[in-house]
């Protein structure tokens, strides 16, 4: 589902919850229709820049140098943006609840574990069909940020 179909399920009452970073919840006023935030520190929100295959077939060599090199910059400074940010996920959700009133839930290192334990073979499928040593380096990269 793209993200105005999202939007207008959230609105319809269709779809009651989703995932994505705190700093969308106020320029889309997901505030309006979801009163609940929960931080679990689970993953970094990366951009991921594409060309589809057709579209860069009809790209001369010079044009490709300049996405790739539009494409690296790009994707540092979102990286950047996303763990320096100058509003700190922690302003941003305290500003949610205080003039927003969302709750928030912060789970605990028990209730996590029950978690990874019940979502295990989610996992495992997904990290076989990815293969391991790119999740083993998102792990590292999630790690690292905490």
């Amino acid at each position: 589902m793209n993200f105005d179909e999202a939007l207008a399920a959230f609105q319809e009452g269709k779809v009651d919850g989703q995932e994505n970073p705190i700093a969308l919840i106020i320029p889309y006023k997901l505030w309006a229709v979801h009163n609940y935030i929960t931080l679990w520190d689970y993953a970094i929100d990366p951009l991921i820049l594409a060309v589809s295959g057709k579209t860069w077939a009809t790209l001369s060599a010079d044009d490709r140098s300049i996405v790739r090199q539009v494409g690296a910059v790009m994707m540092e400074l979102q990286k950047d943006e996303a763990r320096n940010a100058p509003v700190k996920p922690a302003k941003l959700v305290q500003l949610l609840q205080d003039m927003y009133g969302m709750e928030v839930a912060r789970p605990s290192s028990t209730e996590l574990d029950a978690f990874r334990r019940q979502t295990r073979s989610v996992y495992e499928k997904w990290a076989n069909e990815i293969g391991m040593d790119l999740v083993r380096g998102a792990e590292k990269i999630v790690g690292g940020g905490k």
